[in-house]
């Protein structure tokens, strides 16, 4: 049995390892019977090794312990791009698959396998670009599927709704489209165009939204707390349509390939998916506040992205 080792960047949000998940899955398809180990510096073995494809989880803080956590692997996967030692250890383990970005780092030409790092490409389509190097595939067939694989253990009473939002951003307010746009954007959404049920992804972060939308007593509102990220992928997997701000659950509404709308405070190309079917809105007015964002912008990519046609009364 082989192994298989992908090295982490250190990442202090979620957001940060979600965009790990599509790369993850797709090595479990393409070596079903190898191990896939994951290592990284913090200790956050209790996420990757609750997912469906990671065999376990190795903190390696120093050189010498990434160096012992490749011993016997066949394959590695290095989403580092500034760091010079990984290709460094990958080579000096003779790893026979040593897959990472090329970026003007001297280290590069030790890859076996690689892919030129551009900062402007979704980090999680960056990412199974490695992988791509091996053999070829659909990046968005894998991520909807990674993200269905992941929702086979949800909870299968939880109710699903045409729209889901995700109203987020552990990162600070400036990142936090305003709860009450949100509902003002329900309203619309079902005045114009006909939707009629709709949930609110809310964390722990997100208590006093939460509560703002659940004492609001709306039959057409449903709050979806804390909910596990499996629980997460199923309702986006079954909503028409997700809007979210840029926060961790936003990832796994990108990768189930649906109709999405990200709300920024700025352009984020690394960490929104330019695709068919996403639209990505940030203030117009030459300032970074995302509450400058109207509802009735929105409200209109929604339509297009749906292709609806207005409701005349």
């Amino acid at each position: 049995m082989a192994t298989n080792v992908v090295f982490l960047r250190s990442m202090q949000f979620l957001g940060g390892h979600l965009v790990t998940y599509p790369l993850l899955y797709q090595l479990r398809q393409l070596f079903p019977n190898d191990r896939l180990h994951v290592v990284g510096t913090d200790p956050i073995a209790a996420h990757y090794e609750s997912t469906p494809w990671v065999d376990s989880y190795i903190q390696a803080e120093c050189a010498r312990k990434k160096l012992a956590a490749l011993k016997g692997v066949s394959r590695s996967f290095v989403l580092h791009y500034s760091s010079e030692q990984y290709a460094l250890l990958t080579f000096l383990r003779r790893i026979g698959v040593r897959s990472g970005f090329r970026n003007g780092r001297v280290s590069d030409f030790l890859w076996t396998h690689r892919w030129k790092k551009d900062p402007n490409e979704y980090l999680g389509l960056a990412n199974l670009q490695l992988a791509r190097q091996l053999s070829d595939f659909c990046p968005e067939t894998v991520a909807r599927g990674a993200m269905a694989a992941l929702a086979e253990t949800a909870d299968p009473t939880l109710p699903l709704a045409q729209v889901v939002f995700i109203p987020g951003g552990g990162a600070g307010a400036y990142k936090r489209w305003h709860i009450g746009s949100y509902v003002a954007l329900a309203d619309a959404l079902k005045a114009q165009f006909g939707l009629q049920s709709f949930c609110f992804i809310t964390g722990p972060g997100e208590a006093q939204e939460a509560d703002y939308i659940a004492g609001l007593g709306r039959a057409d509102f449903h709050v979806a707390r804390n909910r596990s990220m499996a629980d997460i992928a199923r309702l986006c997997l079954h909503a028409r349509l997700m809007v979210a701000n840029d926060c961790g659950p936003s990832h796994i509404a990108q990768n189930v390939a649906g109709k999405y709308v990200g709300l920024f405070h700025d352009h984020e190309p690394q960490w929104f998916w330019h695709r068919s079917g996403a639209v990505e809105l940030t203030p117009d007015n030459g300032t970074c506040d995302i509450q400058s964002i109207t509802v009735e912008r929105v409200a209109q990519a929604c339509g297009r992205l749906l292709d609806f046609v207005l409701i005349r009364k």
